[in-house]
């Protein structure tokens, strides 16, 4: 933990935990936050491994590291790979915004195909 305060002068503690986590709203939609949004971007584009996104992002490899697993553990998904195919499946998230947390939302536009490709794997 550490201390931190406001313009007022009082100090609060923060758990460095909290950093991580996913804002989930009433509707059960979940929003990253601007890091984790970053993260899943380049993690989608270019899919480049943890040491470069940190030193891209100028995080340490550590901190990279707790924001995909946080990202990972609250959608319920197995790993990184199965991360890139929710970011593929759920654009709107890459733009921050507020997205349904399902693996395949029914209406998903990726035709199966993206889909279809995570069934093959298992």
């Amino acid at each position: 933990m550490r201390q931190s305060g406001n313009s007022a002068g009082s100090n609060f503690r923060v758990s460095r935990k909290l950093r991580y986590q996913l804002i989930i709203d009433p509707a059960g939609r979940v929003q990253l936050s601007v890091r984790q949004v970053q993260v899943l971007r380049l993690l989608c584009t270019v899919a480049p491994p943890t040491k470069e996104i940190a030193a891209i992002l100028r995080l340490s490899t550590h901190t990279v590291d707790g924001y995909i697993d946080e990202i990972v553990g609250e959608l319920g998904l197995s790993g990184r790979q199965q991360l890139i195919v929710w970011g593929w499946q759920h654009p709107e998230a890459m733009m921050g915004c507020p997205v349904e947390p399902s693996f395949h939302p029914p209406g998903c536009l990726c035709g199966r195909a993206i889909c279809a490709l995570l069934e093959d794997a298992a």
